[in-house]
């Protein structure tokens, strides 16, 4: 399992941001970046040459993402792996179009090797976290219901 993070888990950034240590965020990522070694060695070898190579691109360069997804209830990590493709979890994200194909001359074309890149446009994106988990699951439980029953 790659995505379930193993910290602590509370509801307020805040509070979450305090109840990290520094030291167990980054043995976190350590292992993270270890199992994507032993498991997905083409994408960690992109990974490395980013990493390497930041000063290349003209915005920030996320992924893969994998890497960048925490998810703190093991549960809820196994439902999203189990649901998103690997394509998706190992994949790159880029800002802008000049690292999009700076990332895909590098390490696709000279590198030959198989990464997923998606570009998304820049924004100041703040996550949120929706207060009433349940009234959301009853929403769903509708929706889906409803749907079955219309032709």
């Amino acid at each position: 399992m790659f995505l379930a993070s193993s910290l602590p888990h509370t509801h307020s950034p805040h509070a979450r941001t305090h109840a990290y240590s520094l030291a167990e965020i980054e043995n976190v990522r350590r292992s993270r970046i270890e199992s994507l070694r032993q498991h997905f060695q083409e994408t960690y070898n992109a990974y490395q040459w980013v990493q390497e190579n930041r000063g290349r691109f003209q915005g920030e360069v996320l992924g893969p993402l994998m890497l960048e997804i925490n998810v703190p209830n093991e549960d809820h990590a196994r439902i999203i792996e189990s649901v998103v493709s690997r394509n998706a979890i190992e994949s790159f994200v880029v800002t802008n179009r000049e690292d999009q194909n700076t990332l895909y001359r590098e390490v696709r074309m000279r590198q030959n090797l198989r990464i997923n890149i998606i570009s998304t446009p820049a924004t100041d994106f703040q996550p949120t976290r929706v207060a009433d988990i349940e009234s959301v699951r009853t929403n769903a439980l509708r929706t889906n219901t409803s749907r079955s029953f219309v032709d």
